[in-house]
């Protein structure tokens, strides 16, 4: 065990905290989960009439949401991986991305979509083989779950 947690400290993965007060024996080591070790980016594309969106969620570990975008602009690859790469350049320990797209998918691959330029398009791995991070492309109501509960 002793093992374990230090390579948790010297990763910074959990803070080590004082002591915990004497009741009897030894004081015990006392430890947090380090909220801000990674981030993930959770990435919204919708398409609302003739308006293109992109939403971008920034959010710790447990669930904090940190910063919220929206990018009213015509969808297409570029404009997504811009979106991206400007988010990491803020957070670079963005160490996990989740798209949701309005359409069907199944293992990363977008079969369906109101924006047809993902049609049939594998964007988790294009995502992944960019920026080598861990990618998840769902549909919009599994992603827009999953950002209210962020």
């Amino acid at each position: 065990c002793t093992t374990i947690l230090n390579e948790l400290i010297q990763s910074n993965e959990i803070n080590e905290l004082e002591l915990a007060a004497p009741n009897g024996g030894r004081p015990a080591r006392r430890f947090e989960y380090n909220k801000d070790f990674k981030r993930i980016l959770l990435v919204g594309l919708a398409k609302e009439d003739k308006d293109e969106i992109i939403h971008l969620y920034v959010c710790n570990l447990i669930g904090e949401i940190e910063s919220k975008t929206i990018i009213h602009k015509q969808i297409d690859i570029d404009t997504i991986t811009e979106a991206i790469e400007s988010q990491i350049a803020q957070y670079p320990n963005i160490a996990y991305l989740s798209i949701g797209i309005p359409g069907v998918t199944q293992n990363g691959q977008v079969y369906s979509c109101d924006l047809e330029l993902l049609e049939d398009f594998k964007l988790s791995h294009y995502l992944e083989q960019k920026f080598e991070l861990k990618v998840v492309v769902e549909s919009a109501g599994c992603f827009f779950v999953l950002a209210c509960v962020a």
